[in-house]
């Protein structure tokens, strides 16, 4: 029964609602119960908790700022459920909603300061007019002064220490917390957030130097491909494939691919090569390479496309390994959303499973 609810549940917030909007009008508590659902069982809750982060994105982009404060109430709740309340996650989901602004609410800002009751001094060498007479107060009773109205009262955000992941106890906190952040980077929202050590620059609305840096950091560009480029992509490597008689599953001896190598691809490798250059390899040889002339001091080792697929005998994931390289980088060419579950890259030194959107490295 309960897994025939959370399908129901499932299909209920996958409708897309008539009035226009993106978010289910009931989705806040669809998803509550379907969180308390899967932790009958002990499921992992964060699938709901993603479902409420994914549904206030969806709501800011619909402008339906109250409904994106009520979503963003929900995913803190559920955050400190699964987290506790000291998390740095919860805290920084506090930030965010501080910073929604909410339709309807009153702005508050300070009163004007009272009008003066002396009369404005005279410019120099004009003539002044005799002071009158002082007019005598009228007698009244005392009474109490009156207070000034409360102010309001300021945000708080309970003080987190802004520590890499890897510094952090549970493994499953570092994968809760980073994939949170993930989608919310993913919807543009990466001025409350940032890999790693980059929070503290965050923080200041600066961006990283590198000095601020690990080694093992994490980039992310986006909009490497727009959509219309990744199905052109795709397009010509399924026709390059189907002319070869399949993908690879040979060139790689100790960590297999189903891949297929861009050389095989003229025109997807030239312009792939030509926007790694310019979005990547230069970027990243200002922070790690100094000066150093390009392209003469860095090759590409190794560029291909790779298919993985959770159909029966087919390559589901590679295996943890380290690349033969200085740098590497991921391009997804598939659409998150709708064509999979799951997937990413996980960083062993840091706990990071990072998922990006179609069209990102």
């Amino acid at each position: 029964e309960r897994q025939r609810r959370v399908s129901d549940i499932d299909s209920a917030l996958a409708q897309r609602p008539t009035d226009g909007s993106r978010a289910h009008p009931q989705a806040v508590e669809l998803t509550t119960e379907k969180m308390r659902l899967l932790n009958t069982d002990g499921f992992p809750q964060e699938w709901a908790y993603m479902d409420m982060l994914c549904a206030f994105t969806r709501c800011c982009a619909d402008g339906n700022l109250p409904a994106a404060r009520k979503w963003m109430r929900g995913s803190i709740e559920a955050a400190t459920t699964l987290l506790g309340e000291d998390s740095e996650t919860v805290a920084k989901l506090q930030a965010i909603l501080h910073n929604v602004p909410a339709a309807r609410e009153p702005v508050c800002s300070p009163l004007p300061s009272p009008p003066s009751s002396s009369p404005p001094p005279s410019p120099p060498g004009s003539p002044s007019a005799p002071p009158s007479p002082p007019t005598p107060e009228p007698s009244r009773s005392p009474t109490p002064e009156p207070q000034p109205p409360p102010k309001p009262e300021p945000h708080h955000l309970r003080h987190t220490p802004c520590l890499p992941y890897s510094q952090l106890d549970a493994s499953a906190r570092r994968a809760i917390e980073h994939t949170a952040e993930q989608r919310l980077r993913d919807h543009n929202l990466e001025s409350f957030l940032a890999f790693g050590d980059g929070e503290a620059a965050a923080a200041r609305n600066a961006p990283p130097t590198p000095a601020s840096l690990e080694p093992n950091a994490v980039w992310l560009v986006r909009d490497m491909l727009a959509l219309d480029e990744c199905l052109k992509v795709r397009e010509l490597i399924d026709e390059v494939v189907a002319a070869r008689g399949g993908w690879d599953k040979d060139r790689h001896r100790r960590y297999p691919t189903t891949d297929l190598p861009l050389s095989a691809a003229p025109a997807v490798e030239c312009r792939l090569r030509e926007l790694t250059f310019s979005r990547i390899i230069e970027p990243m040889a200002a922070f790690y390479c100094g000066e150093a002339p390009l392209p003469e001091h860095l090759e590409v080792r190794d560029f291909f496309c790779v298919k993985y697929s959770a159909s029966p005998g087919e390559q589901r994931e590679l295996r943890r390994h380290a690349d033969a390289s200085l740098f590497s980088f991921n391009l997804l060419l598939s659409d998150p959303c709708l064509e999979f579950e799951g997937g990413g890259t996980f960083f062993e030194h840091t706990g990071w499973t990072v998922r990006i959107p179609q069209g990102a490295a």
